[in-house]
């Protein structure tokens, strides 16, 4: 699918392919000196399409801070080889200690014609403090210069839902989705309480992530409609940006998506009114413009967008689209979708940067649901949990993370009966409130997946422990 009806990228380059490069663009920022930089956060969260390479020492990979797993070690002095052994149009990342090597080496690689490289800010020691779980097995020194893939992985891969029968996924295909389990990246849930992004079930998405039906917006609605059934009163619609601003604020980070389906069936309605036409991007519509378009556009044009983005076509993520449009099953009055709608917006549209509005490519082909749960019950804050990518190679799954979804999801309750002065909660209502928010989230997955996985196949992927030893099993459900 095109971002624009009127621009004609390659055929041959998928919608998800666009979206990835344009991703990387946007999280890629320069230091002082030049140098390419992304987040410790961009790089948890990163497929195995993003390549990890650590350009420490030997001795240092000895040490105690370990190795960011699925990474390989390409020592200093042979990371020019990487151009002539991967594609030029490869994503890579350098690590090093505290990221200046790897920044110093990331422009060497630009200037050898690689478009889409960067450093990890702050290198290791960053990606330790944000909460990242690491290895120190040893086994980093034998994933050398030679054994990464030559080719992408991913290579002519086409957008899914356009061709053939749909594929259903097997528990072999599963398992070899998931892979080697010391490549697996590891959160520790105390990080998501502060800093997380609970994603979507949506099976296109080629990140790590910890999924629930609607990810962070499915959860704020579920939370205000929990609040209504559990004290009986209705939420003030006009508090709603109010109370959004102050979830997100505890929260850290927020979630929410649509596709490229839905932002191009709004885009023709816009290309369609010749009055606003010198207020849009310039044609061709390239990914890049329209994400920066989206992030700010201008003035005149919020009101028309504001009425736009609740048009059920122009609504990406099937939770939300269905909750909007089956309010009474889902238990979550209409004024409040709308009113969330148009508040995240607001917030996104006055910098907020804690908002995160994703753009997935392609149709959906998931060929089963994917429920992934730790061996570890209850979850504490130091618990560890694993990021699993919905898209691969095998194909795409709707994946949800049920324990991680539970554990915030009280987390997020013992947060409301903190603001009991910007709702109608009350103390006396938590118990009940914890009872309803129990049932209609379980209503509300049973209702999404019901309609958007009927028919396929369900698993379980079951983790045992995140360290040197850890394994997992998948089960038929």
């Amino acid at each position: 699918m095109s971002w624009s009806p009127n621009s004609q990228p390659p055929p041959a380059q998928s919608a998800a392919e666009r979206l990835l490069r344009a991703n990387f663009n946007a999280q890629r920022w320069r230091n002082p000196a030049g140098a390419p930089m992304v987040s410790a956060e961009f790089v948890s969260e990163a497929g195995r399409r993003i390549r990890i390479i650590d350009v420490r020492t030997p001795e240092e990979l000895d040490g105690p801070l370990g190795y960011i797993p699925g990474a390989y070690w390409v020592s200093a002095e042979r990371v020019a080889e990487l151009a002539a052994r991967v594609p030029k149009t490869s994503f890579i990342v350098l690590v090093s200690r505290g990221g200046e090597r790897a920044a110093l080496l990331a422009q060497y690689l630009e200037v050898l014609g690689m478009p889409f490289v960067a450093a990890l800010e702050g290198g290791i020691r960053e990606w330790k403090l944000k909460g990242m779980v690491t290895r120190r097995d040893g086994a980093l020194a034998s994933r050398t210069l030679e054994t990464i893939p030559a080719t992408d992985p991913f290579e002519g891969q086409r957008d899914g839902g356009a061709h053939g029968e749909k594929k259903l996924l097997t528990a072999d295909d599963i398992k070899r989705h998931i892979g080697d389990p010391g490549s697996v990246r590891w959160l520790k849930l105390a990080t998501m309480v502060v800093n997380g992004k609970q994603s979507c079930v949506d099976g296109r998405d080629d990140h790590g992530v910890l999924g629930s039906p609607g990810g962070n917006a499915g959860e704020f609605l579920l939370s205000l409609a929990a609040i209504e059934r559990a004290t009986g009163e209705r939420v003030d619609a006009r508090s709603v940006k109010a109370l959004l601003d102050a979830y997100i604020d505890g929260i850290g980070r927020f979630y929410m998506h649509t596709d490229t389906t839905a932002l191009n069936a709004m885009i023709m309605k816009l290309r369609a009114k010749p009055e606003i036409e010198h207020l849009l991007p310039p044609l061709p519509g390239l990914p890049e413009h329209w994400r920066k378009w989206t992030a700010s556009p201008p003035m005149e044009i919020r009101p028309l967008l504001r009425e736009l983005l609740l048009v059920p076509e122009h609504i990406g993520c099937g939770h939300l689209r269905r909750t909007l449009l089956m309010a009474s099953e889902y238990g979550v009055r209409e004024e409040l979708t709308r009113a969330f709608v148009h508040a995240l917006y607001e917030l996104y549209w006055a910098g907020s940067t804690s908002i995160s509005i994703e753009v997935l490519g392609g149709a959906h082909d998931e060929g089963a649901v994917v429920s992934v749960v730790v061996d570890e019950d209850p979850l504490h804050a130091f618990s560890r949990v694993p990021l699993v990518s919905p898209s691969g190679e095998q194909g795409q799954m709707f994946l949800n993370t049920p324990q991680v979804a539970n554990y915030l999801r009280n987390e997020a309750a013992a947060f409301w009966m903190r603001k009991t002065d910007m709702s109608p909660l009350r103390r006396s209502h938590e118990k009940r409130y914890h009872e309803v928010l129990s049932e209609l989230a379980g209503a509300q997955a049973a209702s999404t997946l019901g309609a958007l996985a009927k028919g396929l196949p369900r698993y379980e992927v079951r983790f045992d422990g995140c360290d040197e030893g850890a394994s997992f099993t998948v089960t038929a459900q």
